[in-house]
């Protein structure tokens, strides 16, 4: 609902990655408890679930509107599967991965881990999501640069 408002995807999915980061951490640092551990991970899939679905549906949408594959149906697809199949090879090899981990450095490499790559992600959205929010911000300004001025003087 926000990005619709906004009219923008990354900084939405941004915000998201922001607060599974933090929710990771204080995962990291909470007590041994399973009521919070379950809690902590609905938070942190909620938030990494929504920015993988922005990701893989609406971000790979909007690629389909730029000048170079507008209203060219293959290279939407391939750009769409280079997308689905990027988090899908990163999604087997976690599974490869979080075992190994586990076995030899505990859980909390595990989180440290996930931390790692919600990082990285946001590294990768960063141009993306600056262009997109200096956009935002020149949309608002126009917007109400048009707005009559009042006087207030009395």
């Amino acid at each position: 609902m926000i990005s619709d408002w906004l009219g923008k995807r990354t900084p939405v999915i941004m915000g998201q990655l922001f607060f599974a980061l933090i929710f990771l951490g204080v995962y990291l640092v909470c007590p041994n408890n399973e009521t919070i551990a379950g809690a902590l991970m609905g938070v942190v899939g909620f938030f990494v679930g929504g920015a993988a679905n922005l990701i893989s549906a609406a971000v790979s949408a909007d690629l389909g509107r730029q000048e170079a594959l507008r209203g060219d149906a293959r290279a939407l697809s391939t750009v769409t599967g280079i997308v689905d199949g990027t988090g899908s090879v990163g999604a087997a090899l976690g599974q490869v991965l979080i075992p190994v981990l586990q076995m030899w450095l505990g859980w909390n490499s595990v989180f440290g881990m996930f931390m790692v790559m919600t990082v990285l992600t946001a590294m990768c959205l960063a141009q993306l999501c600056w262009r997109e929010i200096k956009e935002i911000r020149s949309t608002w300004r126009r917007r109400y640069d048009r707005l009559p001025e009042f006087d207030t003087s009395e």
